[in-house]
């Protein structure tokens, strides 16, 4: 749905122009037409106002369609290489799974203190058990087909928790997180060689809502069709990276831990 951010009282003056949770546009409301972030004029076309149903595989791009023959990249960055431990992996070594605690733990095993990363990903499994506890996370009483306890994770408790794991392991560390984020901010970090931590909830097709959180190595602007489309390159937290649609418009929330 569109949604203007900011209105202006004079005829033909620019206002920004929402199109999803995270893409804001300059709009000229006199005609109709935005501009895009290659400063190409367009009309945006008005949406349904019901609430979108989607599924987060509909949301997340594999790797080899990106770089396939389905879309043109028209530019990306990255933070370098990236490596994790897989949910079978997790819940196989520590008996539980919670998307924000992994999220967390793949960045500890990617955070450099100077002498060594802050963790290894691959054996310090009591760690996942302490970022558990750091950020709050409770089991919400449902398991895994292996066993697992599953968990969830107030959005705003993912930086501050991340924070005290680290204090307690001697690092340093600041953090920030905002609710409704700009792609711009993750562009940011990324330029800036920082980690980050991308949740959102959506409206399943079966009406169920469902909340997610993944840790994040880069961004690209993609084109397919003569549509421009804005995404980040994840973690999926379960299984691979994956190239996430950030341009969907039907995200009930959005959230942003930057460190």
């Amino acid at each position: 749905m569109l949604k203007k951010t900011l209105n202006s009282s004079s005829l033909g003056a620019p206002c920004l122009l929402q199109l999803s949770p995270l893409d804001l546009f300059p709009y000229d409301e006199a005609v109709g037409i935005a501009i895009n972030t290659d400063g190409v004029p367009f009309k945006p076309l008005r949406r349904n106002t019901s609430t979108p149903k989607t599924e987060w595989n509909d949301l997340l791009i594999p790797t080899d369609q990106v770089y396939g023959s389905a879309y043109t990249i028209t530019s990306e960055g990255y933070i370098g290489d990236y490596w994790f431990a897989t949910e079978g992996q997790i819940e196989e070594n520590t008996g539980k799974y919670a998307c924000a605690v992994t999220a967390l733990y793949t960045i500890a095993g990617l955070t450099w203190t100077g002498s060594g990363f802050l963790i290894d990903p691959f054996s310090d499994w009591s760690c996942y058990d302490q970022l558990w506890k750091y950020t709050g996370t409770t089991g919400t009483g449902e398991y895994s087909s292996a066993g697992a306890m599953l968990g969830t994770t107030e959005m705003d408790k993912i930086g501050p928790g991340f924070v005290e794991f680290c204090r307690a392991r001697g690092f340093p560390q600041n953090q920030s997180n905002t609710f409704s984020p700009a792609f711009s901010s993750f562009q940011n970090q990324v330029s800036n060689t920082k980690h980050s931590v991308f949740s959102a909830s959506i409206t399943r097709l079966d009406g169920s809502i469902s909340g997610h959180s993944m840790s994040v190595n880069g961004w690209a602007c993609l084109k397919r069709a003569g549509l421009t489309m804005n995404t980040l390159s994840v973690f999926d937290g379960w299984y691979n990276m994956k190239y996430l649609n950030v341009s969907y418009s039907g995200y009930r929330t959005t959230h942003g831990t930057y460190f």
